[in-house]
């Protein structure tokens, strides 16, 4: 479950860092992303970090639903399309005068 998502763009403010590094781990065969002080996880959707999907990207601090697994990931900014919209001025006894 992701409790706090942010940009990659924020996350790499917030955190003073100059740049991301994808690093592997030989022993896992796993890539796993450094932001300043921060070992994030990389989503298996993300392969790289460049100039063309930087801003793409995301860092959201997740937790695993029996709580043994916690941390940051990179992952593809979320983004779900808009099928409707609603709002109270569509109301007629509430639509401003």
């Amino acid at each position: 479950m992701f409790t706090q998502t942010v940009t990659l763009r924020e996350f790499m403010i917030a955190n003073k860092a100059k740049k991301v590094e994808l690093k592997l781990n030989k022993s896992t065969g796993k890539t796993f992303g450094v932001i300043g002080e921060e070992t994030t996880l990389l989503s298996k959707k993300v392969s790289t970090i460049n100039a063309e999907n930087f801003n793409e990207l995301s860092v959201s601090f997740f937790e695993s639903e029996d709580g043994e697994v916690q941390g940051w990931m990179i992952h593809p900014t979320g983004g779900a399309e808009t099928l409707v919209e609603f709002t109270l001025e569509d109301v007629p006894e509430l639509k401003k005068a």
